[in-house]
């Protein structure tokens, strides 16, 4: 039977934290996910600026060059079950959509809206749009969260 520290410190490391409110308020580090050759030289020079920063992506060469740089990485979606589990957003606090996934942004920036708040997810406008109408319908724990809204940019 797994006592309630253990419980505690599961949902403390997973993405079910924000329910428990034990997050930190103010986590100053940042979640990119896209890991082009910009945002690893991006990424290097935050890291020697000591902040926080951890690189997200699904192309496995790009994380391994990352990773060959002494770059956190974290090797998948950063919207999927597996990242809810495996995904250690400790003193993360800020996500920017930076990929060049264009089907897979929207989701990756609903989802984390919803972790993090809208004012901490940040992204790039895709093409002439200003911004990007978008019905996301996710699954946390037991239910669905329906978010129908306008995305933030960066213009």
């Amino acid at each position: 039977m797994n006592s309630p520290f253990s419980i505690s410190l599961y949902y403390r490391n997973s993405g079910h934290s924000k329910f428990l409110h034990v997050n930190k308020d103010k986590s100053p580090g940042l979640l990119i996910f896209g890991a082009s050759r910009f945002l690893k030289e991006l990424v290097m020079v935050l890291i020697s600026n000591n902040a926080r920063v951890l690189l997200a992506d699904n192309n496995g060469d790009n994380i391994r060059l990352a990773t060959m740089k002494n770059i956190p990485v974290y090797y998948g979606n950063p919207a999927s079950a597996h990242a809810l589990d495996f995904l250690d957003l400790t003193g993360i606090g800020r996500l920017l959509v930076l990929s060049s996934y264009n089907q897979l942004n929207p989701l990756v920036t609903c989802y984390y809206q919803y972790l993090l708040g809208e004012e901490k997810v940040y992204r790039l406008d895709c093409g002439d749009e200003k911004t990007v109408d978008t019905n996301c319908q996710i699954h946390i724990g037991n239910g669905y969260v329906c978010l129908a809204k306008q995305f933030p940019t960066l213009n």
